[in-house]
């Protein structure tokens, strides 16, 4: 029997669409460019036409993913100073992690990104931090590179385990009446600004 392989128009697009469908549904562990070739209808070989491996396709993804997130810090960017900008670009973030678990994930796994940027010269990740990072310092005037970088750390590492724990389930139940999100992210801000 003849594989199949017709011809797709945007192969690359329709697998990474296909990839990250399955990414949301089962994560990434098990995603393999044969399965996406197969769903896709297209020769076993066609997929590394466009990635050359597994880890290629998952960069790829990882990009989608912080791309998403750069658009939300771009709406939080409309909020009329710079303490709301950064509480909104934070909220976005939080809401990123509880919206698309599974590429959080992907976009957080520390081997595959820092080995991609700097085998391949890419800035994955990077990009949105250093806008989350431009959002604290316009709520620092007068604040030295330093001082601002050590408080994004701060904030970042506050955030970022916040919805890691979230995301794990181990904070729903430590949450009493009275206290819900919203009221942990502002304190997470609050920490964060040194107030």
């Amino acid at each position: 029997m003849k594989s199949p392989s017709y011809h797709h128009g945007n192969l690359r697009a329709v697998l990474l669409d296909l990839a990250e469908q399955r990414l949301a549904a089962q994560g990434h562990e098990n995603l393999s460019l044969r399965d996406l070739a197969l769903a896709a209808k297209v020769a076993a070989s066609a997929p590394y036409r466009h990635f050359s491996s597994r880890e290629a396709l998952l960069c790829e993804l990882a990009q989608r993913g912080f791309e998403r997130l750069g658009a939300a810090y771009a709406a939080a960017g409309v909020a009329p100073d710079p303490q709301s900008r950064l509480r909104a670009a934070c909220r976005a973030y939080f809401d990123f992690a509880a919206r698309e678990p599974q590429m959080f994930r992907l976009m957080f796994m520390t081997d595959l990104v820092m080995r991609a940027n700097k085998t391949q010269n890419l800035r994955i990740g990077i990009d949105s931090f250093e806008t989350l990072e431009g959002l604290l310092r316009a709520t620092m005037p007068g604040a030295t590179p330093l001082a601002v970088r050590s408080r994004m750390l701060v904030l970042w590492s506050l955030l970022h385990g916040a919805a890691v724990l979230l995301q794990e389930g181990q904070v729903d139940h430590l949450l009493l009446p009275g206290l819900g999100l919203a009221d942990v992210l502002e304190d997470i801000l609050a920490r964060a600004s040194g107030s």
